[in-house]
């Protein structure tokens, strides 16, 4: 009887091992299911809050981009971006030199709808224009293209006109070009056949080269009429003096010719030679004058000097020594020198009378000496 709680508390224990390790033999083997969450009851919807009413629209385009000066329509694309339905939506379009005078309106636009206000106005000026488009209390700024058909047809004739003018211009500059190589070469040909001997006595350049000059000139100025006038008659003068001097001739040449080719050197040397018969004259004359004075004084007799002396007797008949003839030496012996007075005063009346110091040596060895003449008498036989 004492045994057998012991057998029933230890049978207790081996079933609570092996019931413990089966548990977790299975927890590790497969995990057990979840259970699933307790689902919240859902809340009852709120009602929505009413929204405040919006009025507003919105400028989406403009039609046309370019009109005329004059009335023109304009198609305004609006876009109502409110929350209410707009009725008789209206627009009004100002600008420089643009005035509304008619408007269709929309009769209504609906939130998120789309359609055209049509304006009607009137444009005063050409060129891009700023308009300022206000639609309830919106203002829109849109440009636009003011045209004016006649103007722009006169500037596109205009432009078409330079156009043409440009053209006609260069087609001028390189013509006169040309133009100017050709008259180089034609005065070069006129001076070479000059140089030559040719006959061009009826060949003037001088035409030539004033059409040239006035063809440079306009068409600096840009003036392409005058320039192709000048053009056209220098073009053909060239080709008149290329005919002429290809055809001319050297012609014969006479020597009055010569002379009236040379008259310069021809006048200079008969200048020449005239002074030169003029100075062998002028000599030869004053040979014969001075030739025909000497025969002159020849002819005439001679005074007696008042220093001559009185005839004497042959020194042969009187037995008497001949006396020495005076010697040139002391026939021109230089007279001694006289003092000059260092002032003399003498009357207008007076001769002049010179220094004997002042005469030179040629003229005193030339001057006149006194002779003397011996005349020899015969002796008296008493």
């Amino acid at each position: 009887m004492r045994l057998f709680p012991s057998v029933m508390t230890l049978a207790v224990c081996i079933v609570i091992i092996a019931l413990f390790s089966t548990a977790i033999h299975a927890q590790d083997a497969e995990p057990p299911p979840e259970e699933p969450p307790l689902e919240e009851p859902a809340p009852e919807p709120e009602p929505e809050p009413e929204p405040q009413p919006l009025y507003d629209a919105n400028l989406v385009d403009i039609f046309p981009k370019q009109i005329t000066i004059g009335d023109s329509q304009l198609n305004l694309y609006v876009e109502n971006t409110g929350n209410r339905p707009l009725k008789n939506l209206v627009a009004f379009v100002t600008g420089d030199g643009i005035s509304t005078y008619d408007v269709i309106p929309i009769e209504e636009l609906q939130p998120d709808q789309r359609s055209y206000i049509i304006v009607r106005i009137n444009a005063r000026h050409r060129g891009l224009v700023e308009l300022t488009v206000r639609i309830l209390d919106d203002t829109f700024e849109r440009r636009i293209v003011v045209r004016d058909e006649e103007a722009d047809s006169q500037e596109q004739q205009q432009k078409e006109e330079e156009e043409r003018k440009r053209n006609r211009l260069a087609t001028a500059g390189s013509l006169l070009a040309n133009l100017t190589e050709e008259y180089d070469a034609v005065e070069e040909f006129y001076y070479l056949r000059k140089n030559q001997g040719y006959d061009i006595s009826g060949i003037d350049l001088r035409d030539a080269k004033g059409y040239l000059r006035e063809a440079q000139a306009s068409y600096a100025k840009s003036d392409v009429e005058q320039t192709e006038a000048s053009l056209v008659l220098l073009q053909s003068e060239l080709s008149d003096l290329n005919t002429l001097l290809e055809n001319s001739q050297k012609p014969t040449r006479t020597f009055g010719d010569w002379i009236k080719d040379n008259s310069t050197f021809v006048i200079t040397v008969g200048y020449v030679l005239g002074i030169i018969i003029s100075l062998f004259t002028i000599i030869e004359l004053v040979k014969k004058n001075k030739q025909a004075l000497r025969e002159e004084l020849a002819q005439q007799p001679r005074a007696r000097s008042p220093h001559a002396r009185l005839p004497i007797r042959s020194h042969a008949s009187s037995g008497q020594k001949r006396k020495p003839k005076r010697s040139i030496r002391n026939r021109y012996r230089r007279p001694p020198k006289r003092p000059i007075p260092s002032a003399r005063i003498r009357s207008r009346s007076a001769p002049r009378r010179t220094a004997e110091s002042s005469l030179s040596k040629k003229y005193k060895m030339n001057r006149v000496q006194p002779t003397y003449r011996y005349t020899v008498q015969p002796a008296d036989d008493g």
